[in-house]
């Protein structure tokens, strides 16, 4: 290895550093995750314009990571989706998963899709917000409309309201109790988290449909 300066190596570390934090987590950095800090220094003196290229190369594609629009998760295969507000405007992604209809649970409207495919519930995602009373509507609509092609449903970050939608879908039309349709939907996406009213209705949905409440939604497990 040559020999370098102090200040010239504590620099090399630096950049070497900052590359790897800045692709932390991404594909390429899984990949070259083995480069060294000694690789780094033979590099950029033995062979500066390969250093150049690496260095570009990465923050291409970090770039080109970082401008990728992740899908709705997949909730019942090829049947039923569950995203967020962004995803549910890009027609691309509704393209190539084929959503012939859309459930909107945010309070923004979303035109993409004629009157009779789209169903919009504007509910905010608050603890006082009523879900309940929209989940026959939604049950029966999504029924209905996977007659056709597959359906999406969105709120705004696809975290609280969507997943409450999704949860009472499956419970509605799988038999599922709460427990067994919580731990399904977190299985496809790990963040899901419905607000504590949003749990005691789906609680109340659970006790219409079985007759009793069968999960305890006692926290911190709800």
């Amino acid at each position: 290895m040559p020999v370098l300066s102090a200040s010239m190596m504590r620099a090399i570390l630096l950049l070497h550093a900052r590359l790897n934090r800045a692709l932390q987590g991404s594909i390429l950095y899984r990949i070259q995750r083995s480069w060294s800090v000694s690789d780094t220094v033979l590099c950029m003196t033995a062979r500066p314009a390969l250093w150049i290229s690496v260095i570009m190369r990465k923050r291409r594609v970090k770039k080109e990571l970082d401008n990728l629009q992740p899908y709705p998760v997949e909730i019942l295969p090829a049947k039923l989706y569950m995203g967020n507000f962004k995803q549910a405007c890009d027609r691309q992604i509704l393209k190539d998963l084929k959503i012939k209809a859309q459930v909107n649970i945010s309070e923004q409207p979303a035109a993409l899709f004629a009157e009779d495919k789209l169903l919009h519930i504007s509910v905010p995602d608050s603890p006082y917000a009523d879900l309940f009373s929209s989940f026959p509507t939604i049950c029966h609509f999504i029924d209905a409309q996977l007659n056709y092609g597959a359906v999406l449903v969105f709120s705004s970050l696809g975290i609280s309201r969507s997943s409450t939608v999704a949860m009472a879908y499956l419970m509605h039309s799988s038999q599922l109790s709460l427990k067994e349709a919580w731990e399904y939907v977190r299985k496809c996406k790990t963040n899901m988290r419905p607000n504590r009213g949003f749990v005691k209705q789906l609680s109340d949905w659970e006790t219409q449909i079985y007759g009793t409440a069968i999960t305890d939604i006692s926290e911190p497990n709800y």
